[in-house]
């Protein structure tokens, strides 16, 4: 169906609504919001999380915080924390400090020195 008022193409088979004028595609069904003008973007208005297709990275609005899918890190861009989940370590930004959750230990990039938790 075409709404020649509001631009907008609803299709009734897929649930998805098309906006003309933004070229924004709207998904009823997963409530997710796909815009073709940005490179690759998906937003889940359910979580509140906005999915880069190209670069394989989420941002969550609401933690602040960025996913990068290929190297499995979580960055948290309140603190300037750097988690990766493969090896279990957490880097800061900040300090140029690596904290090893496995073994406890503190490496300090700085002065390299390893202090023991």
């Amino acid at each position: 169906m075409l709404n020649l008022e509001t631009n907008k193409i609803f299709n009734l088979r897929t649930n998805k609504l098309f906006n003309l004028r933004t070229t924004k595609i709207f998904n009823l069904r997963t409530n997710k919001l796909f815009n073709l003008r940005t490179t690759n973007k998906l937003f889940n208005l359910r979580t509140n999380k906005l999915f880069n297709l190209r670069t394989n990275k989420i941002f969550n609005l609401k933690t602040n915080k960025l996913f990068n899918l290929r190297t499995n890190k979580l960055f948290n861009l309140e603190t300037h924390k750097i988690f990766n989940l493969r090896t279990n370590k957490l880097f800061n930004l900040r300090t140029n400090k690596i904290f090893n959750l496995e073994t406890n230990k503190l490496f300090n990039l700085r002065t390299n020195m390893i202090f023991n938790l």
